[in-house]
């Protein structure tokens, strides 16, 4: 196999946001590969190989153990279908995006990491209102744990505590009849502060626009007119936020935030809202 050498450039898995996502470093014919299998975050993996372009100008990566991937340029793209791992095959073609050079692998992980953390905050296309938790577990890439009440089916996926910066401690699915009608967020006790409020609500609004509603309850209004203070009012259980995005034809988006118990980051198919 005839090579021609890249140097310094670094790619990025995009994709689906369960698949496998990781950093591709090239630097003098070898490239290293710095990868998560699944979307929990818990099992970072590397390995290296070569890299070159063979005689019919194909782009080709080689792994030290021997597989080879075929790679597909569209301009300053890349893409493959293939797999990283036979235990975690890719469903999709997984675009490459040329990065910036003088970003660092490390650096680079972590910027694709937040970027599908902040995608769990966003109504997930994927999910589509009705599916049965077999469609959805296939989704989300585990299998949901699950807890009936007459015909209603609670299916759960717990969160990592990797890669997780808005504290969700797991993600609830509301079938009706094996059917999805609602999905929720649930955030750590913990973690439930005004600055964690705000930096949820500020990427929602930047996504969705201007809330329909955003009340704040005040139990005791020692801080109201102090907003530095909002977070010790918050832990001093002085007040409560509920948020609500009602103007998508498809879902509403609420967030809860009580002082009480945990936070939750609601979506629901609309017109069932009343119903949960």
């Amino acid at each position: 196999m005839e090579f021609i050498l890249l140097k310094n450039t670094l790619l990025i898995i995009l994709g689906h946001i369960y698949t496998t996502s990781g950093v591709f470093q090239f630097d003098n014919g070898i490239f290293n590969l710095k990868y998560y299998l699944n979307n929990n975050f818990n099992e970072l993996k590397e390995t290296n190989g070569v890299f070159g372009y063979d005689t019919d100008n194909l782009l080709k990566i080689q792994f030290t153990n021997g597989t080879i991937w075929k790679l597909s340029v569209n301009g300053s793209q890349l893409s493959y279908s293939n797999r990283i791992s036979s235990m975690y095959p890719t469903k999709d073609d997984v675009i490459l995006n040329r990065a910036n050079n003088s970003d660092s692998i490390s650096d680079a992980l972590n910027n694709i990491k937040q970027e599908i953390a902040t995608e769990e905050l966003y109504y997930n296309e994927n999910i589509r209102w009705s599916m049965s938790k077999e469609e959805i577990d296939n989704i989300v890439g585990t299998k949901t744990s699950t807890m009936s009440s007459k015909n209603i089916t609670y299916a759960t996926n717990t969160h990592s505590i990797y890669n997780n910066p808005y504290n969700i401690d797991e993600t609830v699915y509301v079938l009706d009849k094996n059917q999805l009608k609602a999905y929720w967020h649930e955030v750590k006790k913990d973690n439930c502060t005004y600055d964690k409020y705000k930096q949820i609500s500020d990427l929602l609004k930047a996504k969705y626009g201007s809330p329909s509603t955003e009340n704040f309850n005040w139990i005791d209004q020692t801080y109201k007119d102090v907003p530095k203070k909002w977070n010790d009012a918050f832990r001093y259980s002085d007040f409560t936020i509920k948020t609500i995005w009602n103007n998508n034809s498809d879902f509403n988006i609420v967030i809860d935030w009580k002082y009480d118990g945990s936070c939750v980051i609601s979506y629901c198919e609309k017109g069932y809202e009343n119903q949960l």
